[in-house]
């Protein structure tokens, strides 16, 4: 026996000899069956792939090929138009015209935070402007409009309309009111020869949880749904759950109505106007 050679070690150089073949053999197998299963595992990926690219591909060309309904896109997504009613030269006195229309904004989710508008009585113009909550109604107004003569033709129009999209209605704070004890009686001046005048009484409660800067209020007065007298004024500091005398006033005139309309303003797109 060679000098350093173990027994234990001869055994194993002996087995490895007459095994050798086999080692070899097993070991191919082994690496084969590796290799079949990569080859196997990168088959089913390119085939996903191309299941997956040709139902991309399917889903890309129905979206190109869906017809698109641009018509009713543009009628969900774009706001009507002010819905402008009956518009109406009121003589006041000699020379003068109250010029209201009652307008509605009718969508929900659209509001105005100042928009100019023209009446135009028998070619002559003048300016205002105003505001529209969403789905608000509410009587324009231009008065003690100087005119010749009561005009045959009035009209209305808005310019530079701006709107402003409301996203959630309940950032908006928007105020509620009651009217009370509403009166309107004609008033006998203490100069018998004086001429009678006519007077609107009521009160404005504030029942909204907001208190305001300024509350405008705008009251038209109707006999058989013609307008027959129309009052604008601006009341201050409206608080809270608060009740406020509001009285106006039409010097000489006598007036026969059958129906009253007050409709208080508050423009809350400007948060300036909370307290």
């Amino acid at each position: 026996m060679p000098d350093g050679i173990s027994d234990k070690q001869l055994k194993w150089g002996y087995w490895w000899v007459l095994h050798r073949e086999l080692v070899r053999h097993i070991v191919e197998v082994g690496l084969g069956i590796v290799a079949l299963a990569l080859c196997g595992y990168a088959l089913w990926q390119v085939t996903d792939w191309l299941a997956n690219r040709r139902a991309e591909e399917d889903a890309l060309r129905q979206i190109v090929n869906r017809e698109i309904n641009i018509e009713e896109y543009r009628r969900t997504n774009t706001p009507l138009a002010l819905e402008i009613g009956t518009v109406t030269a009121v003589p006041i006195a000699r020379g003068l015209y109250d010029l209201v229309a009652e307008v509605k904004n009718p969508n929900l989710k659209w509001a105005m935070r100042d928009v100019p508008f023209t009446f135009t009585a028998d070619g002559q113009s003048v300016q205002g402007s105003t505001f529209f909550l969403p789905l608000e109604s509410k009587y324009v107004a231009k008065l003690g409009v100087p005119l010749r003569v009561q005009p045959r033709q009035v009209s209305l129009s808005f310019d530079k309309v701006s709107w402003q999209r409301i996203r959630d209605l309940s950032t908006l704070s928007l105020p509620s009111f009651n009217v009370l004890n509403q009166s309107i009686e004609q008033v006998t001046p203490a100069d018998a020869g004086g001429p009678t005048a006519t007077r609107l009484r009521f009160g404005l409660e504030n029942t909204s949880p907001f208190s305001f800067w300024q509350v405008g209020v705008t009251v038209v007065l109707t006999k058989s749904g013609s307008v027959q007298a129309v009052g604008q004024q601006v009341l201050s500091d409206v608080t809270s759950q608060s009740t406020r005398e509001v009285e106006f006033y039409w010097s000489e005139t006598i007036i026969t109505a059958d129906n009253l309309v007050v409709r208080p303003e508050v423009n809350v797109l400007d948060a300036r106007v909370l307290k």
